[in-house]
């Protein structure tokens, strides 16, 4: 039971950050709709968006492997 409790802490945990990114993208994808994004700062936050993400798909592929056991 203690193991399906902390799997689903975890997939909420994964949820949560996703949600965060998605949301963040978005945000930015309204504010420079259509163009290269230029300044260094957005350019930054851009990157620490995608390393976000790549983050959450290991957490999950971990969790579906069974590595993060």
């Amino acid at each position: 039971m203690k193991k399906l409790l902390d799997e689903i802490a975890e997939l909420k945990l994964i949820r949560q950050q996703q949600q965060l990114v998605n949301t963040r993208t978005t945000r930015y994808g309204d504010r420079y709709k259509g163009e290269q994004a230029d300044d260094m700062q957005i350019k930054k936050e851009l990157k620490d968006l995608g390393e976000r993400q790549e983050k959450i798909e290991t957490m999950i592929h971990n969790m579906v492997t069974g590595k993060n056991k």
